[in-house]
């Protein structure tokens, strides 16, 4: 079935390079303003007097479990009123909370400002990914997620870079008031250029249940395991790049511009060659869904000694390039498991099919990740001193091989459970 952008006046093409223009403008500035505060963590916590396990907390839990537990209600807003309108609201509150946060005094008015801005930034992916899949037919949109999602990496770049340089020239907060005041134009830009985007059969049925979704979505054999595989691998990937720039500063003596610089450019590169390639590759196997879903267990399978090697090298410019390979394989997995998603969703379900996997991705690894590293962290500081984060980022490699075990019993009916929503939709073979 032929799925086209709802706005009949701009030409198909052009809509689409239009639409995917505007999403990477929105995932830099999601990211950008979600990392901004890691290479900021060590001013913060000097200047508001605050423990390694308030630092976890503060980039895990106050962040994450406000942003896993509205990213399905608002996927469901998105789902059935308009995707478009919903991110656009969202994204003026967390570039607006973003600024404010920049005048917290203690502990507890910045993570209010956190929650605030992760309430707002529940709405990215879903909605994104909603927007691509109702303007792109399934071939063409493992290439259109990595090139819409190429702001995470130039975000989480800029974030990195831009906020160390900020903090050792005007201090922590102006830092965060000078990255978060464009997006509040921008979200306005957005909502008045965007068009909307909809499939034809993309209506809920009206008796459909608030969870109803999200029961359908998840009594799929191979959309359970993936669920698990990335929420479990998100454990990791949090813990790492939470306290990545910390562990830096610490154990390798760098300032806050060296640590943002360095660690910017070596993740940012290795997010967006991860994202190009994985895109293409994902769109190559878009036959055999099973193919797509293997791709991410081969990165994380690899990203585990990257891990270990990236704690213990002395040379730090070595353990940048480590951390940026790292980011190259946790990165990888985005095209091949939201283009699985969106393929494994009803139309009128495609958001809350991206919400699934951030959900899990947020709730378990962005609450459980940062927390577990900055706890082991203080608890092993007797015995290890300043380099005690250096033996608690070590345990990020048992999630990151237990998520392999997960995407390979979801590759096993992946292709089974595809091809049985396409007949149901009356979609083409591919």
């Amino acid at each position: 079935m032929a799925e086209t952008l709802a706005a009949p006046p701009i030409p198909r093409v052009r809509a689409a390079s239009l639409l995917l223009t505007m999403l990477f403008i929105v995932s830099m500035l999601n990211y950008l303003d979600r990392q901004a505060p890691i290479i900021l963590l060590q001013s913060i916590k000097e200047d508001l007097d605050l423990t390694d396990t308030q630092l976890g907390l503060l980039t895990g839990i106050a962040f994450a479990l406000i942003y896993s537990t509205l990213a399905f209600p608002i996927a469901v807003l998105a789902d059935r009123w308009s995707a478009k309108w919903v991110l656009s609201i969202c994204m003026f509150i967390w570039c607006s909370l973003t600024s404010i946060s920049a005048f917290a005094q203690n502990f507890w008015q910045l993570a209010a400002a956190r929650v605030g801005l992760a309430a707002g930034e529940a709405a990215g992916i879903p909605c994104s990914h909603s927007l691509i899949a109702a303007s792109l037919p399934p071939e063409q949109r493992g290439r259109a997620i990595s090139l819409g999602s190429l702001g995470m990496s130039v975000g989480g770049m800029l974030g990195l870079m831009l906020g160390g340089w900020l903090n050792d020239t005007v201090g922590w907060r102006a830092a965060l008031l000078v990255i978060g005041l464009p997006g509040v134009a921008f979200a306005i830009i957005f909502a008045l250029i965007v068009p909307n985007a909809r499939s034809p059969t993309a209506t809920a049925p009206a008796a459909e249940p608030f969870w109803g979704g999200a029961r359908r979505l998840l009594a799929t054999p191979s959309m359970r395991q993936m669920a698990l595989a990335f929420a479990i691998q998100g454990i990791a990937s949090y813990s790492v790049f939470s306290f990545s720039a910390t562990f830096l500063i610490r154990s390798h003596g760098l300032s806050a511009t060296e640590a943002g610089f360095g660690l910017g450019l070596a993740t940012g590169i290795a997010g967006i060659a991860a994202l190009l390639l994985a895109g293409w590759l994902t769109d190559s196997v878009a036959k055999r869904p099973r193919h797509a879903l293997l791709l991410p267990a081969i990165a994380f399978t690899v990203s585990a000694p990257l891990i270990i090697a990236a704690c213990f090298v002395p040379d730090a410019r070595v353990a940048m390039l480590l951390l940026g390979a790292i980011n190259f394989c946790s990165v990888f997995y985005v095209p091949p498991a939201f283009a699985t998603a969106q393929r494994l969703a009803d139309p009128h379900l495609r958001a809350q099919a991206a919400s699934i996997i951030v959900v899990g991705v947020s709730l378990v690894g962005g609450t459980v990740g940062p927390w577990l590293v900055g706890y082991l962290s203080d608890l092993m500081r007797p015995a290890f001193g300043a380099q005690s984060l250096r033996y608690a980022l070590c345990a990020a490699t048992v999630p990151t091989l237990w998520s392999v075990v997960h995407l390979w019993l979801a590759s096993r009916t992946v292709d089974d459970d595809v091809a049985a929503v396409e007949a149901r939709n009356h979609r083409p073979s591919l």
